[in-house]
Protein backbone atom coordinates (compact mmCIF):
# COMPACT_ATOMS: atom_id res chain seq x y z
CA UNK A 1 0.00 0.00 0.00
CA UNK A 2 1.51 3.73 -0.94
CA UNK A 3 1.66 6.18 1.91
CA UNK A 4 0.27 9.30 1.93
CA UNK A 5 2.41 12.53 1.47
CA UNK A 6 1.48 13.51 5.16
CA UNK A 7 3.28 9.98 6.18
CA UNK A 8 5.86 10.80 3.98
CA UNK A 9 6.84 14.30 5.45
CA UNK A 10 6.34 12.58 9.58
CA UNK A 11 8.99 9.62 8.31
CA UNK A 12 11.31 12.69 6.64
CA UNK A 13 11.01 14.93 9.72
CA UNK A 14 11.47 11.93 12.43
CA UNK A 15 14.61 11.29 10.98
CA UNK A 16 15.81 14.86 10.58
CA UNK A 17 15.06 14.63 14.33
CA UNK A 18 17.09 11.66 14.57
CA UNK A 19 19.95 13.62 12.68
CA UNK A 20 19.44 16.24 15.57
CA UNK A 21 19.83 14.09 18.49
CA UNK A 22 22.96 13.08 16.92
CA UNK A 23 24.54 16.77 16.60
CA UNK A 24 24.02 16.27 12.48
CA UNK A 25 21.51 19.35 12.24
CA UNK A 26 20.14 21.63 14.90
CA UNK A 27 16.57 21.25 16.09
CA UNK A 28 15.84 24.27 14.98
CA UNK A 29 16.32 23.25 11.05
CA UNK A 30 14.44 20.45 11.49
CA UNK A 31 11.35 22.58 12.93
CA UNK A 32 12.37 24.88 9.71
CA UNK A 33 12.12 21.65 7.77
CA UNK A 34 8.83 20.50 9.35
CA UNK A 35 7.42 24.62 8.95
CA UNK A 36 8.46 24.83 5.21
CA UNK A 37 6.86 21.34 4.28
CA UNK A 38 3.61 22.49 5.00
CA UNK A 39 3.52 23.87 1.72
CA UNK A 40 4.34 20.75 0.39
CA UNK A 41 1.18 18.95 2.32
CA UNK A 42 -1.73 21.88 1.31
CA UNK A 43 -0.09 21.57 -2.71
CA UNK A 44 -0.36 18.11 -3.60
CA UNK A 45 -3.17 17.26 -0.27
CA UNK A 46 -2.00 15.32 3.10
CA UNK A 47 -4.11 12.55 1.67
CA UNK A 48 -2.49 11.77 -1.34
CA UNK A 49 -1.17 9.18 -2.31
CA UNK A 50 2.42 9.33 -2.89
CA UNK A 51 2.33 7.21 -5.73
CA UNK A 52 0.02 9.04 -7.62
CA UNK A 53 2.76 11.96 -7.71
CA UNK A 54 4.24 12.18 -11.42
CA UNK A 55 7.20 14.23 -11.87
CA UNK A 56 5.53 16.81 -13.72
CA UNK A 57 3.22 17.23 -10.79
CA UNK A 58 5.59 20.30 -9.49
CA UNK A 59 5.65 22.51 -12.92
CA UNK A 60 2.82 25.20 -11.70
CA UNK A 61 3.96 24.88 -7.88
CA UNK A 62 5.58 28.47 -7.84
CA UNK A 63 2.29 30.15 -9.66
CA UNK A 64 0.43 28.15 -7.29
CA UNK A 65 3.01 29.88 -4.11
CA UNK A 66 2.97 33.29 -5.69
CA UNK A 67 -0.78 33.28 -5.77
CA UNK A 68 -1.10 32.49 -2.24
CA UNK A 69 1.89 34.53 -1.34
CA UNK A 70 2.53 37.26 -4.01
CA UNK A 71 5.48 38.53 -2.03
CA UNK A 72 7.27 35.21 -1.87
CA UNK A 73 10.65 35.91 -2.69
CA UNK A 74 12.93 33.58 -5.70
CA UNK A 75 14.94 32.71 -2.76
CA UNK A 76 12.76 30.99 -0.66
CA UNK A 77 11.09 28.71 -3.67
CA UNK A 78 14.42 27.82 -3.96
CA UNK A 79 14.73 26.58 -0.79
CA UNK A 80 11.57 25.35 -0.90
CA UNK A 81 12.63 23.15 -3.85
CA UNK A 82 15.71 21.40 -2.38
CA UNK A 83 13.48 20.40 0.62
CA UNK A 84 11.00 19.09 -1.90
CA UNK A 85 13.74 17.22 -3.63
CA UNK A 86 15.42 15.82 -0.63
CA UNK A 87 12.14 14.62 0.99
CA UNK A 88 12.05 12.66 -2.41
CA UNK A 89 15.30 11.64 -2.41
CA UNK A 90 14.58 10.30 0.83
CA UNK A 91 11.27 8.57 -0.02
CA UNK A 92 13.16 7.04 -3.25
CA UNK A 93 16.13 5.19 -0.71
CA UNK A 94 13.27 4.15 1.65
CA UNK A 95 10.99 2.41 -1.36
CA UNK A 96 8.61 4.44 -0.66
CA UNK A 97 8.84 6.42 -4.16
CA UNK A 98 10.46 5.81 -7.60
CA UNK A 99 13.31 7.24 -9.45
CA UNK A 100 11.10 8.41 -12.07
CA UNK A 101 8.87 9.86 -9.69
CA UNK A 102 11.94 12.73 -8.72
CA UNK A 103 10.44 16.15 -9.38
CA UNK A 104 10.88 18.81 -12.29
CA UNK A 105 10.14 22.39 -10.94
CA UNK A 106 10.32 25.31 -14.02
CA UNK A 107 13.13 27.40 -13.93
CA UNK A 108 13.20 30.46 -11.95
CA UNK A 109 14.44 33.68 -13.36
CA UNK A 110 17.75 33.99 -11.17
CA UNK A 111 20.86 35.23 -12.86
CA UNK A 112 23.61 32.65 -11.92
CA UNK A 113 25.79 34.18 -8.89
CA UNK A 114 22.77 36.61 -7.81
CA UNK A 115 21.30 36.40 -4.54
CA UNK A 116 18.55 38.08 -3.49
CA UNK A 117 18.89 40.01 0.08
CA UNK A 118 16.56 41.46 2.45
CA UNK A 119 16.64 44.91 2.86
CA UNK A 120 18.63 46.69 5.60
CA UNK A 121 18.16 50.35 6.89
CA UNK A 122 20.88 52.41 5.85
CA UNK A 123 22.80 54.63 9.19
CA UNK A 124 20.63 57.54 7.92
CA UNK A 125 17.57 55.83 8.18
CA UNK A 126 18.66 53.71 11.66
CA UNK A 127 19.01 57.32 12.98
CA UNK A 128 15.69 58.36 11.98
CA UNK A 129 14.44 55.78 13.22
CA UNK A 130 16.19 55.69 16.48
CA UNK A 131 15.50 59.57 17.23
CA UNK A 132 11.72 59.16 16.64
CA UNK A 133 11.47 56.77 19.82
CA UNK A 134 10.18 59.00 22.51
CA UNK A 135 7.56 60.80 20.41
CA UNK A 136 6.25 57.34 19.25
CA UNK A 137 5.97 56.25 23.11
CA UNK A 138 4.37 58.96 24.01
CA UNK A 139 1.46 58.71 21.44
CA UNK A 140 0.89 55.07 22.67
CA UNK A 141 -3.02 55.25 23.07
CA UNK A 142 -2.61 53.81 27.08
CA UNK A 143 -0.56 53.20 29.27
CA UNK A 144 -0.93 49.50 28.20
CA UNK A 145 0.41 50.46 25.06
CA UNK A 146 3.13 52.59 26.18
CA UNK A 147 4.33 49.58 28.13
CA UNK A 148 4.46 47.55 25.13
CA UNK A 149 6.08 50.05 23.47
CA UNK A 150 8.69 50.33 26.06
CA UNK A 151 9.65 46.98 25.68
CA UNK A 152 9.43 47.01 21.65
CA UNK A 153 12.26 50.00 21.64
CA UNK A 154 14.82 47.88 23.71
CA UNK A 155 13.98 44.65 21.57
CA UNK A 156 14.38 46.65 18.25
CA UNK A 157 18.24 48.67 20.05
CA UNK A 158 19.31 44.98 20.73
CA UNK A 159 18.36 43.52 17.83
CA UNK A 160 20.62 46.07 16.63
CA UNK A 161 23.27 45.83 18.34
CA UNK A 162 23.56 41.81 18.11
CA UNK A 163 21.97 40.76 14.75
CA UNK A 164 19.93 37.87 16.58
CA UNK A 165 17.04 36.85 14.73
CA UNK A 166 13.77 37.95 15.69
CA UNK A 167 12.95 34.73 16.77
CA UNK A 168 16.24 33.84 18.78
CA UNK A 169 15.37 37.53 21.09
CA UNK A 170 11.62 36.58 21.72
CA UNK A 171 13.12 33.26 23.19
CA UNK A 172 15.53 35.10 26.00
CA UNK A 173 15.06 34.35 29.31
CA UNK A 174 17.09 36.65 32.30
CA UNK A 175 19.48 32.95 32.74
CA UNK A 176 20.65 33.55 29.77
CA UNK A 177 22.13 37.56 29.76
CA UNK A 178 25.20 38.33 31.18
CA UNK A 179 26.13 41.80 31.17
CA UNK A 180 29.97 43.20 31.44
CA UNK A 181 31.99 46.59 30.70
CA UNK A 182 33.85 46.44 27.94
CA UNK A 183 37.49 46.26 29.02
CA UNK A 184 39.39 48.76 26.39
CA UNK A 185 37.35 51.60 27.44
CA UNK A 186 35.54 50.60 30.62
CA UNK A 187 32.67 53.02 29.58
CA UNK A 188 30.38 50.83 27.06
CA UNK A 189 28.14 48.16 28.84
CA UNK A 190 28.13 44.86 26.69
CA UNK A 191 25.83 41.92 26.98
CA UNK A 192 26.79 38.27 26.05
CA UNK A 193 24.09 36.34 25.14
CA UNK A 194 23.82 32.33 25.43
CA UNK A 195 20.82 32.01 22.30
CA UNK A 196 18.59 28.60 23.20
CA UNK A 197 19.26 25.18 21.68
CA UNK A 198 15.07 25.56 20.15
CA UNK A 199 16.18 28.57 17.63
CA UNK A 200 17.00 28.27 13.85
CA UNK A 201 20.64 27.29 14.13
CA UNK A 202 20.74 26.25 17.91
CA UNK A 203 22.68 27.10 21.06
CA UNK A 204 25.78 29.66 20.62
CA UNK A 205 27.19 32.55 22.76
CA UNK A 206 26.64 36.15 21.17
CA UNK A 207 28.19 39.45 21.86
CA UNK A 208 26.42 42.34 21.57
CA UNK A 209 26.58 46.02 22.66
CA UNK A 210 23.91 47.73 24.27
CA UNK A 211 24.27 45.47 27.55
CA UNK A 212 22.76 48.82 29.81
CA UNK A 213 19.87 47.91 27.62
CA UNK A 214 18.95 44.92 28.97
CA UNK A 215 19.18 46.53 31.95
CA UNK A 216 16.78 49.64 31.56
CA UNK A 217 14.21 46.44 30.14
CA UNK A 218 14.72 44.23 33.91
CA UNK A 219 13.92 47.43 35.80
CA UNK A 220 10.58 47.84 33.38
CA UNK A 221 9.81 44.54 33.93
CA UNK A 222 7.60 42.69 36.88
CA UNK A 223 8.75 39.49 35.53
CA UNK A 224 12.67 39.62 36.58
CA UNK A 225 13.63 35.84 37.46
CA UNK A 226 15.91 33.42 36.48
CA UNK A 227 13.60 31.64 34.53
CA UNK A 228 11.36 34.69 33.22
CA UNK A 229 10.78 35.82 29.67
CA UNK A 230 13.09 38.90 28.37
CA UNK A 231 10.65 40.72 26.60
CA UNK A 232 7.44 39.70 28.55
CA UNK A 233 3.89 40.89 28.72
CA UNK A 234 3.82 42.26 32.47
CA UNK A 235 0.31 41.10 32.86
CA UNK A 236 0.55 37.52 32.44
CA UNK A 237 4.12 36.91 32.31
CA UNK A 238 4.48 35.41 29.34
CA UNK A 239 6.21 36.97 25.94
CA UNK A 240 4.88 39.21 24.14
CA UNK A 241 2.66 38.11 21.33
CA UNK A 242 3.96 38.41 17.59
CA UNK A 243 0.47 40.33 16.50
CA UNK A 244 1.98 42.89 19.12
CA UNK A 245 5.26 42.94 17.32
CA UNK A 246 3.93 43.27 13.63
CA UNK A 247 1.43 46.00 15.23
CA UNK A 248 4.03 48.11 16.57
CA UNK A 249 6.83 47.80 13.72
CA UNK A 250 3.82 49.36 11.26
CA UNK A 251 3.15 52.17 13.58
CA UNK A 252 6.76 53.26 14.57
CA UNK A 253 7.41 52.93 10.79
CA UNK A 254 4.75 55.22 10.16
CA UNK A 255 5.63 57.46 12.84
CA UNK A 256 9.54 57.86 11.83
CA UNK A 257 8.18 57.92 7.56
CA UNK A 258 9.88 55.08 6.68
CA UNK A 259 6.63 53.08 6.03
CA UNK A 260 6.72 55.02 2.47
CA UNK A 261 10.16 53.90 2.09
CA UNK A 262 10.51 51.25 -1.37
CA UNK A 263 12.19 48.77 0.96
CA UNK A 264 10.48 45.88 2.55
CA UNK A 265 11.65 46.68 5.78
CA UNK A 266 11.16 44.29 8.51
CA UNK A 267 12.64 43.26 11.97
CA UNK A 268 14.59 41.51 10.08
CA UNK A 269 16.17 44.08 8.49
CA UNK A 270 17.70 45.31 11.82
CA UNK A 271 19.84 42.20 12.05
CA UNK A 272 20.99 42.87 8.18
CA UNK A 273 22.02 46.54 9.07
CA UNK A 274 23.70 45.15 12.02
CA UNK A 275 26.06 42.61 9.51
CA UNK A 276 26.18 45.48 7.13
CA UNK A 277 27.41 47.68 9.59
CA UNK A 278 29.85 45.23 10.92
CA UNK A 279 31.45 44.69 7.34
CA UNK A 280 31.82 48.41 6.57
CA UNK A 281 33.81 48.56 9.75
CA UNK A 282 35.51 45.37 8.50
CA UNK A 283 34.74 42.83 11.47
CA UNK A 284 36.54 39.97 10.65
CA UNK A 285 34.04 37.60 8.81
CA UNK A 286 34.77 34.49 10.67
CA UNK A 287 33.93 36.26 14.22
CA UNK A 288 31.07 37.80 12.66
CA UNK A 289 29.66 34.77 11.20
CA UNK A 290 29.77 32.94 13.99
CA UNK A 291 28.45 35.37 16.22
CA UNK A 292 25.48 35.77 14.25
CA UNK A 293 24.97 32.45 13.57
CA UNK A 294 25.24 31.65 9.88
CA UNK A 295 28.10 30.36 7.93
CA UNK A 296 31.01 32.80 5.94
CA UNK A 297 29.85 31.66 2.54
CA UNK A 298 26.24 33.09 3.64
CA UNK A 299 27.92 36.18 4.40
CA UNK A 300 29.99 36.52 1.40
CA UNK A 301 27.24 35.34 -0.77
CA UNK A 302 24.50 37.77 0.44
CA UNK A 303 26.32 40.84 1.49
CA UNK A 304 28.76 41.35 -1.59
CA UNK A 305 26.91 44.97 -2.36
CA UNK A 306 29.32 45.87 0.72
CA UNK A 307 31.98 45.75 -0.79
CA UNK A 308 31.75 47.60 -3.82
CA UNK A 309 32.84 51.32 -3.52
CA UNK A 310 29.37 52.41 -5.07
CA UNK A 311 27.31 50.96 -2.45
CA UNK A 312 29.31 51.48 0.80
CA UNK A 313 29.41 55.73 -0.48
CA UNK A 314 25.42 55.04 -0.60
CA UNK A 315 25.70 53.66 2.83
CA UNK A 316 27.85 55.86 4.89
CA UNK A 317 28.32 59.25 2.26
CA UNK A 318 30.48 61.37 4.32
CA UNK A 319 30.15 59.43 7.94
CA UNK A 320 33.09 58.61 8.67
CA UNK A 321 34.06 54.76 8.88
CA UNK A 322 33.92 54.66 13.15
CA UNK A 323 30.21 56.08 13.42
CA UNK A 324 29.11 53.14 11.54
CA UNK A 325 29.99 51.37 14.78
CA UNK A 326 29.13 54.34 17.19
CA UNK A 327 25.71 55.14 16.28
CA UNK A 328 23.62 51.79 17.00
CA UNK A 329 24.71 52.90 21.07
CA UNK A 330 22.72 55.51 20.88
CA UNK A 331 23.93 57.48 23.90
CA UNK A 332 21.63 60.23 24.01
CA UNK A 333 18.71 57.59 24.12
Amino acid sequence: FSKTAEELVNDFVAHKTKEADTGIITIGRVKTIKTSLLWFLRYVGHKKKIDKITRHTFEDYYIWRKKLASKVRNATLVNERALISSLFKFGISRGYLRFDQTPIFPKLNIKRGSIERRDELSLDEWRQMFRSFPRWIKKAKDEKEKEQRLFIRDFIVILANTGLRFGEIRKLKWNMIKIYKAQRTGNHIHAEISVPADTKTGPRVAIGKRGDVFERTKKLSKFSKYDDWVFVDNETGNQIHKKVYYKQWKSLLQECGLSESNKNLTYYSLRHSYITFALINEVNIFFLAKNVGTSVRMIENHYEHVKTDEMRRELTKSIKRDEAREILLGDEL
